[in-house]
């Protein structure tokens, strides 16, 4: 005996709000753009939600990274969801910085969600002329 079986499509989308999402689909990948402004470098993170002690910037080795970590809202711990796109947790960028930029000189701000981190360019060395001094006598 064939058993028919009716589809319906609500079934299958309620199931969806059960199923947990894949591990790689909720990991915290920010969105960045690096351009150049007069002498700097100029890396702007884009970062909703967080404030400037959420993220931390460093730089070791030519690398800089900015790392921190988006919570999610204690008001909505216990809740139960039927949709939840946004991501929390740790996250973790670097970027291998070029070689004539200054790593004593970085600046970074946080302002509405955005991180502007700006690198000054080391100052060009010039080949420079010295003078030689002496009594203008010829040597003996």
């Amino acid at each position: 005996m064939l058993l028919a079986h009716r589809w319906d499509p609500f079934t299958e989308f309620n199931r969806l709000f059960d199923a947990p999402a894949p591990a790689r689909a909720r990991t915290l990948r920010f969105a960045v753009d690096v351009y150049e402004s007069g002498e700097s470098l100029v890396l702007e993170a884009e970062l909703p939600g967080l404030r400037a002690e959420d993220v931390e910037v460093t730089v070791h080795d030519g690398v800089l990274t900015i790392a921190g970590e988006r919570k999610p809202p204690k008001t909505r711990t216990e809740a139960r969801h039927h949709v939840v796109e946004r991501t929390y947790g740790a996250f973790r960028r670097a970027f291998v910085l070029p070689e004539n930029l200054d790593p004593e000189k970085i600046d970074a701000q946080m302002t509405d969600g955005v991180l502007v981190v700006r690198l000054s360019r080391k100052a060009e060395i010039k080949p420079r002329k010295i003078a030689v001094s002496g009594n203008g006598g010829a040597a003996a």
